[in-house]
């Protein structure tokens, strides 16, 4: 009888197992793909572009492709905005011909070849290669940039080299200096601790040592500012999470390997953001300037990028605060978001304070 049971269980076992092997199979063999748009004009589509020299995976999605084009910069050098930017592009899709894409080493430009890996001048090089590829593919006089993070970082260093190429840049929650940024945000961090008599953090805090010399005390500092509400104002970021697990713009096979793709292209990086310094990088713009600060953020300390934006020399800059959000507010507030954007991008900007 005991026999019987245990035969009847090891099939049964063996029969989930090919189940889910099968499944596994055709979920890897499920194309990239992205939701249409309805009318004659529309854009939805999920291309790989040669950029740089490297085949870089390419999002583009309008209502009209006549529309003014606008080029989305990842928070990098780790992150890809496509798998997350369901949640925040539906009304920008009516407004501008949005284009994204995943950079060298992220995502489904993830290759794994060393001579691809992330550094601030290729990431910045490369962002010049996709405008000029949006205004020769599409026919644009000129594009309109926004970045996020390390990406907006990215996208000022571009628009103050080459700004012939955009109309305007919007800059998300830049790292504006690297050193300075992660210095203030560890003492703001300890402040806070002391109030809350949190004394096992205040201890972790004392031991990070600045500037960081290694990847693993960024990390180990990034995971006190996400436990303090620094990262996402309210919650964990579960949810945009799951949104990304769901994106079809990503096979199963790119959702998989999505981590480690990020972790490689962090630590290739980190020297390179460690240097980071827009003031002497960046100071000068020839074309109107918006930066977008979440009230609670704490990778990227809104008073230093203040200061920035009163340093910076440009046509026209302007400063908007989401009062609900942290490092994140294209995600905790995305409709504000997506609203303030079209009005900074698509209504005539201030005229200079005399």
């Amino acid at each position: 009888m005991m026999r019987t049971v245990l035969r009847f269980l090891w099939r049964s076992f063996l029969v989930l197992l090919a189940i889910v092997l099968v499944a596994v199979v055709i979920l890897a063999l499920i194309p990239a793909r992205t939701p249409s748009l309805e009318g004659e004009r529309a854009i939805a589509s999920i291309e790989k572009w040669d950029v740089g020299g490297l085949e870089q995976a390419v999002l583009v999605r309008t209502a009209d492709r006549e529309l003014p084009a606008l080029l989305y910069v990842a928070s990098g050098p780790h992150m890809s905005s496509i798998p997350f930017s369901e949640r925040f592009r539906g009304e920008l899709e009516k407004h501008f011909l949005l284009v994204q894409w995943d950079p060298r080493g992220t995502g489904r430009s993830c290759t794994g070849d060393a001579n691809a890996a992330p550094t601030m001048q290729a990431l910045v090089s490369d962002t010049v290669a996709i405008a000029e590829a949006i205004r020769s593919r599409f026919a644009k006089d000129r594009v309109f940039l926004v970045g996020h993070s390390i990406g907006a970082s990215v996208a000022l260093q571009a628009a103050a080299s080459r700004p012939e190429l955009f109309a305007a840049v919007v800059a998300v929650s830049p790292v504006v200096h690297a050193a300075r940024n992660e210095k203030t945000a560890v003492d703001l961090l300890r402040e806070e601790a002391g109030k809350r008599g949190d004394g096992d953090i205040q201890a972790e805090l004392d031991r990070l040592r600045l500037p960081y010399p290694d990847i693993e005390t960024l990390v180990a500092q990034r995971q006190i500012v996400a436990r303090y509400g620094g990262e996402f104002a309210k919650g964990d970021g579960t949810e945009a999470l799951l949104h990304a697990l769901r994106a079809p713009e990503y096979t199963a096979y790119d959702k998989a390997r999505y981590i480690s793709c990020a972790q490689n292209a962090t630590r290739h990086f980190f020297s390179g953001y460690m240097s980071t310094d827009l003031f002497a990088a960046a100071p000068s713009f020839r074309v109107p300037v918006h930066f977008f600060l979440g009230r609670a953020d704490l990778i990227a300390v809104p008073a230093l990028v203040q200061e920035y934006a009163e340093h910076v020399d440009a046509p026209a800059v302007t400063t908007t605060r989401f009062e609900q959000s942290a490092h994140y507010p294209q995600l905790e507030e995305p409709q504000r978001f997506q609203q303030e954007l079209i009005r900074a991008l698509r209504e005539p900007a201030p005229a200079p304070a005399q």
